[in-house]
């Protein structure tokens, strides 16, 4: 599909591949690789709705966002998971990235749990963003705005962000507070 570039995966409860898109006949049967570095400890086996949102770094450096749907039979036994996955250099994430006022606003797609999941700053990726707790003591029915300046943990930034529905990212922004700032203290 055009989202899920890195492919879209039906998996057993032990993780092997069943079914494939596209389709690669030899990879049926075999183990999801992210399934056991990323996903088997964080699926649900319940009967649910939700989705499994993960970040798996593979082995030649580059990373996926893997959103993983626990699959229940009619008996109400787990039958397995679909997962798609999506890169986190995919078009969409660097078209957004690159529609940034200039290159000292750095931007984030950013976990609940404060994972930066992609970065204009490559050094940010896969670690917890710095200033997560400012962003999360927010109200949570915010659906973006500023981030008000804080004395107890001063950073000296200015921050953004803005929650993406009802998944469990959002996209924060941020500049030096003096950059930003100097075409108004500059008047």
């Amino acid at each position: 599909s055009d989202i899920f570039t890195d492919g879209v995966y039906l998996d057993t409860e032990h993780g092997n591949i069943i079914w494939s898109e596209p389709r690669n006949q030899s990879i049926i049967n075999s183990p999801y690789l992210p399934f056991q570095a990323a996903i088997k400890d964080t699926v649900r086996t319940e009967p649910t709705n939700n989705i499994t949102f993960n970040v798996w770094e593979a082995p030649d450096g580059h990373s996926e966002i893997l959103l993983t749907a626990t699959l229940i039979d009619r008996g109400g036994d787990l039958a397995g998971y679909l997962i798609g996955a999506i890169p986190t250099d995919h078009d969409a994430i660097k078209n957004g990235f690159n529609s940034r006022a200039n290159d000292s606003v750095h931007v984030q797609l950013v976990m609940d749990d404060g994972v930066v999941v992609a970065s204009t700053d490559p050094a940010r990726v896969l670690r917890q963003l710095a200033y997560r707790q400012k962003v999360s003591n927010l109200d949570k029915t915010l659906p973006g705005g500023i981030v008000p300046d804080d004395p107890a943990h001063p950073d000296n930034l200015v921050i953004a962000f803005k929650r993406l529905g009802s998944a469990p990212w959002m996209i924060t922004t941020d500049e030096d507070r003096t950059h930003a700032m100097r075409e108004i203290t500059e008047w």
